[in-house]
């Protein structure tokens, strides 16, 4: 038995992938993905605290409660980022009237959009026109999902 994947034999010893429904993993990240990772991991290393908003359910007011939280925050001087997650329906940049605002990128990285409240701010729905539609896959390694544009 070994432990790398095979893709001619059709099942892999070590994770049992291989069919025609499930394609065999990699054996592992490559240097890019480990680099990447690498450089998220610096940046979230620079945020001295997170605040994560989440629920397992839509249409509960997720949205509502960071824009909420986050304007709290920033009003009472806090220096504050707020990322919008949501790949359905970002709607954090409507919400704080901020949909119209041009993304910018320097030094090789998409800059935050900066509000009028103290509040910096990103989004997917920067990136998608109105009625755009989103297709994501999910690549399998070493047991992790890494999610990848299409």
């Amino acid at each position: 038995m070994t432990d790398k994947c095979d893709p001619g034999s059709g099942s892999c010893s070590s994770c049992g992938s291989g069919s025609a429904q499930n394609p065999p993993h990699k054996s592992g990240p490559s240097r890019q993905e480990l680099d990447d990772e690498l450089k998220i991991q610096s940046r979230l290393d620079q945020i001295k605290n997170k605040i994560v908003v989440l629920s397992g359910k839509g249409g509960v007011g997720k949205s509502t409660v960071a824009v909420n939280l986050a304007s709290a925050l920033a009003d009472s001087g806090k220096k504050v980022g707020l990322l919008d997650v949501d790949i359905h329906g970002p709607s954090v940049p409507k919400m704080l009237g901020m949909e119209a605002r041009p993304v910018e990128a320097a030094e090789n990285t998409i800059q935050p959009v900066e509000t009028l409240w103290n509040l910096k701010m990103m989004s997917i729905g920067f990136f998608l026109k109105q009625m755009d539609a989103v297709t994501w896959r999910v690549a399998l390694y070493n047991g992790r999902h890494q999610t990848i544009f299409a």
